[in-house]
């Protein structure tokens, strides 16, 4: 179901959502999923960040995190981690791993 009152938000403040994904810390592709309806959810601590960026209430952040997930109050957002990917790791070299010369 598309999520009309995210696009509204998102409008209302001028933000693309190219922009709007540099200010949540996500990428533009899972804002776009989440407002055409394509998926349903997200994590909820993606949701946090969104919720604050878009000034969503706890009910339109209900909507975007799985039902088992669902709060009362707004939780506060945390930024996104750091590193910790494959790509991380093998861009600095595995750890142990001699290279071969």
């Amino acid at each position: 179901m598309k999520k009309i009152f995210m696009i509204e938000k998102r409008e209302a403040q001028g933000c693309t959502l190219i922009e709007m994904a540099k200010r949540v810390d996500c990428s533009w592709g899972l804002l776009d999923a989440l407002e055409s309806g394509e998926w349903p959810c997200t994590h909820p601590h993606i949701a946090a960040r969104i919720a604050k960026e878009y000034g969503l209430s706890v009910d339109e952040y209900n909507q975007i995190v799985h039902e088992s997930h669902h709060v009362t109050s707004l939780p506060k957002p945390k930024p996104k981690p750091k590193s910790g990917g494959v790509y991380d790791a093998w861009r600095s070299g595995w750890p142990g791993e001699e290279a071969d010369l």
